[in-house]
């Protein structure tokens, strides 16, 4: 396959790249952790699947809306983000609630529009009033308060995710690019990247991707545009440790990269 070839290429890998799995599962957008599960959002619904494709675990609740977003980095502490709400949701191994859903409001913490786990075993959080990342602890209470991103980031412009990797602190704004801060939150450097829909860690290399196609990122700058897939119906792309996962909304397929 030509989509193959080009990803063999991108990683300087002499081995194949195959496809481990495909199966039945609707999805708006995927998730996957570092133990192989894999994670379904469509709407109100999370559900998770084994290597094998079998569905083992959902949740839902009614009562607190569409999921805005999903950090499954830690698998025993899920953490759930409802946007519309302003409320987190910690989540088991089983997707059962660690505890009942948290209101962000109720702790200063007024319109947050993402939010990510932290290594201290709490969750970062960033909202465009306060304009900087928040570290918050275990019980939710602030632990550092990272760099004024008024500088950096283009006025209220809109973040698409968050994610602490290696003990640095990610976060993807649709405009402005991707923001790299250390495990403080303190602003190290920044991508001026646009287009992307997700980006990944992989032996030290960041990598960005959307449903079209992947970018290796050096020197600060993207590589040439890299075809990811001919196909043109794929609604949501993920890629974590050596395996891609994408979806069409009906199907996920898995690939690994040996």
């Amino acid at each position: 396959m030509k989509f193959l070839s080009i990803i063999l290429l991108l990683f300087v890998i002499t081995t194949d790249i195959k496809m481990i799995a495909s199966f039945s599962a609707n999805s708006k957008f995927i998730k996957a952790d570092n133990i192989g599960n894999i994670y379904t959002i469509n709407g109100i619904e999370l559900c998770m699947y084994n290597q094998f494709g079998e569905k083992t675990y959902s949740y839902s609740n009614n009562s607190l809306g569409t999921i805005s977003s999903v950090d499954v980095t830690n698998p025993m502490r899920i953490i759930l983000f409802y946007k519309d709400f302003n409320k987190v949701v910690f989540l088991s191994n089983k997707l059962t609630e660690i505890n009942s859903p948290i209101a962000l409001d109720n702790i200063g913490l007024e319109e947050t529009t993402s939010c990510c786990y932290s290594n201290l075993g709490g969750i970062w959080i960033y909202n465009n009033v306060q304009n900087q990342p928040i570290c918050l602890s275990a019980d939710l209470k602030p632990i550092f308060k990272g760099t004024y991103l008024q500088n950096h980031i283009i006025n209220n412009d809109s973040i698409i995710s968050m994610a602490e990797i290696n003990n640095e602190l990610y976060m993807l704004f649709k405009n402005s690019g991707l923001i790299v801060f250390d495990k403080f939150g303190i602003f190290k450097k920044k991508y001026d990247i646009k287009n992307i829909h997700g980006f990944s860690i992989i032996k030290n290399n960041v990598i960005c991707y959307n449903n079209e196609k992947i970018f290796f990122l050096n020197n600060e700058q993207l590589t040439d545009s890299l075809v990811f897939t001919e196909k043109k119906d794929i609604i949501s792309t993920y890629i974590i440790k050596n395996k891609i996962y994408t979806s069409d909304s009906k199907n996920i397929n898995v690939y690994q990269i040996e």
